[in-house]
């Protein structure tokens, strides 16, 4: 709106002193304003842009947390030692080797592996079983930085 009202000032040469892109904006916002609830209902070309949710799960299978973990320190891991200046291609074959380490420790999977389970069978976290993951997350990153 406050665009569309600025580009009439500029045709009328700053003669209405910026009336159009105030009345603009006026328009623009209660046009959103009352708007809002219906953007969920648009359609373009026939098809709907919101209004739909799509849900997974719950995953059973028990390595799906190990995945999903194992990806996210490899990614901290290929972050923490790469600058911004390095124009370099990744190593993948490296960050896979590395990847492949992650869960090498028995006793940091076991904690992992416990906590992921309590976590599936409750469906909610309380602070115990959340400090038992914050626990065992920062033992396999430090783990992961001592390896290097």
């Amino acid at each position: 709106g406050a665009a569309a009202g600025l580009g009439i000032d500029v045709a009328v040469g700053g003669a209405s002193l910026l009336t159009g892109a105030l009345l603009g904006s006026v328009i623009g916002g209660v046009g959103a304003w009352l708007g809002f609830d219906r953007l969920a209902d648009v359609r373009v070309l026939g098809q709907p842009i919101g209004g739909e949710t799509l849900r997974a799960g719950p995953i059973t299978n028990p390595n799906f947390p190990f995945v999903v973990l194992g990806r996210a320190v490899s990614h901290y891991q290929a972050l923490r030692a790469r600058t911004h200046a390095r124009r370099e291609p990744l190593d993948l074959d490296a960050l896979r080797a590395q990847a492949a380490k992650t869960f090498d420790d028995a006793a940091v999977r076991r904690r992992l592996g416990g906590t992921f389970t309590t976590l599936a069978r409750r469906g909610s976290v309380n602070a115990e079983t959340r400090q038992a993951l914050i626990d065992a997350i920062e033992t396999l990153l430090e783990t992961a930085e001592a390896a290097g």
